[in-house]
This record gives C-alpha cells, sequence and structure tokens, in this order.
C-alpha cells in the first residue's frame, strides 16, 4: 500500500508544513540485543480510531491526527463516521521489509492502543519508551514542503 501527503496552500498553525519521519529500521538497529530480544516477540493493538476518530474513548495521551487536521481548514476526511473508520488490528512491533529483509520498530502513540498480554499501563509505558527512542534527533529527518507538493 502507499500514501500520499499533500501539502496545502495555508501555512499551519505551527508556522510550518513541515513533516517528520522517523528511520524505523535505524531505529532498530541502535537497539542492544537484550531490548531487541524483548520486542521480537511482542504484537501491539493497532487503532485507526485512536488517531481519526474520538481519541478520548480510545485512551489517547497526545492529540490525535483528525484534530491537528481540523486545524487546517484545507483539509477534509474520507470518512465522515467513526463507525466507517476501520477497525482495530494487532500488528508485530517489530516488522521486517519483504525486500531488504531489515527489522524495523512499527509503532506510535499516535496508533498503538496497547500491547498484547500486557496491562493498560503496561502497553502505554512501553509505547512511550519506544516512541521516545524512535523519535531521538539522530532517527528524524524533516520534509518541507512548498505549497501542493506531492
Amino acid at each position: 500500500s502507499y500514501s500520499f501527503l499533500r501539502a496545502t496552500a495555508q501555512v499551519t498553525p505551527y508556522g510550518t508544513n513541515n513533516t517528520e519521519f522517523a528511520h524505523c529500521e535505524a531505529a532498530w538497529d541502535a537497539y542492544s540485543d537484550t531490548m531487541k530480544q524483548l520486542l521480537l516477540p511482542l504484537d501491539a493493538y493497532h487503532s485507526a480510531g485512536k488517531a481519526y476518530g474520538d481519541g478520548a474513548k480510545y485512551g489517547k495521551t497526545t492529540p490525535n491526527s483528525r484534530e491537528a487536521m481540523l486545524e487546517t481548514s484545507s483539509m477534509t476526511f474520507a470518512v465522515e463516521k467513526e463507525e466507517e473508520i476501520i477497525p482495530d488490528c494487532i500488528h508485530p512491533v517489530v516488522v521486517r521489509h519483504p525486500e531488504t529483509g531489515r527489522d524495523a520498530v512499527f509503532i506510535s502513540e499516535t496508533f498503538t492502543n496497547g500491547i498484547v498480554g500486557m496491562t493498560a499501563r503496561e502497553g502505554l509505558e512501553m509505547t512511550r519508551l519506544i516512541q521516545n527512542h524512535v523519535t531521538q534527533p539522530q532517527f528524524r529527518v524533516q520534509v518541507a514542503y512548498e505549497p501542493h507538493q506531492l
């Protein structure tokens, strides 16, 4: 599957249309062997509802994507009713790229709604630990967009 980001002509309330991406393979490579052994067997609850629906229902801990998008008047949603948002699913915390074979951390506080087999608090703390690791400056890249750039 593919995702596209299209910059708007309107600058966000944050003063930029830039987007930051995390290099999740590099973040994985930087983990100790012990941390890798801990994370490899774990699965996470992935929730589009937490990101694009009523995040409070899902225990969101940060502003969700829908709230951020609503601050930009030119943004619209393909799905207006929360019932139309794809249901939650379970996926591995660590995924392997099908072509390169490289492992990558595949989790974010925006979408992750827990870790299978952990209490809600443990899952939240593990998610935050991973998020804090992945979002360190050495794993981030910022893309500066011009209006309407794809």
